[in-house]
């Protein structure tokens, strides 16, 4: 999954930022194969923002339309996101990556070193509106330098992260050497269907900083494990693709 995420974002010369964050292995949901419903239900990164989330499905919602593009047939995994969540395996964040991967709630959480340790607090990756980003017609923010990007929109995006308490503090500073962080975090609440517990390819929304309420279905290649989006738990149908 993560393999073939890159190799599109490499290709299709996507901003460092986004591929910044793409190479880490640990920004990627592990989803499980159901044997029952024949789809893999994606589970919930406690750590990772509502934004990240978002990116991810549209990183997978482009690279899906890409090969229909071209007319490629490939064989793809069915993705399907679950009503209540199903926390991930993955407990220790990915460092170091721009702050707005990271959840706000579950970032200020963390103590004081931690979060220092944890984030790139001078950075951010995602547009303001990030169900904009990686469409056919690229937004012009896309297109800018990180650098600009970040002087841009970082002041605005870290505002509810709370920094203030070590940014105005250097002489606090202790250095971490990443210990696990244990994920903790009220899961959303679920949707009140009658269904087999699975939202359609399609359906979600995007309410929550912590996670996605309404099914995300992204594809992901046949072999990978799973990218990590915050999910909820069991089977509907999934996008074959």
């Amino acid at each position: 999954l993560r393999d073939s995420r890159l190799d599109y974002a490499i290709v299709n010369k996507l901003p460092k930022r986004y591929k910044r964050i793409i190479e880490e292995i640990g920004a990627h949901s592990d989803d499980e194969y159901d044997e029952k419903k024949k789809v893999y239900v994606i589970k919930t990164l406690k750590f990772r923002s509502r934004k990240a989330n978002i990116f991810f499905r549209r990183l997978d919602e482009a690279m899906v339309q890409a090969e229909r593009n071209e007319g490629s047939i490939t064989r793809k995994r069915t993705r399907c996101l679950p009503k209540i969540p199903i926390e991930s395996t993955i407990v220790k964040p990915p460092k170091g990556l721009p702050i707005d991967f990271y959840s706000i709630k579950w970032f200020k959480k963390l103590e004081h070193s931690q979060k220092e340790a944890m984030a790139d607090c001078n950075n951010v990756a995602f547009l303001l509106t990030p169900e904009e980003c990686l469409k056919p017609k690229r937004h012009p923010d896309e297109k800018i330098s990180d650098k600009n990007f970040s002087k841009k929109y970082r002041d605005i995006v870290v505002e509810p992260y709370e920094l203030q308490e070590f940014e105005s503090d250097e002489s606090a500073k202790e250095e971490s050497k990443g210990e696990s962080i244990d994920l903790e975090g009220p899961s959303p609440d679920c949707s009140e269907e009658e269904d087999d517990g699975l939202y359609a390819p399609g359906e979600y929304s995007y309410e929550d900083d912590e996670f996605i309420h309404k099914g995300e279905s992204s594809v992901s290649d046949d072999e990978s494990s799973g990218e990590s989006e915050p999910e909820e738990a069991e089977g509907m149908e999934g996008i074959e693709v």
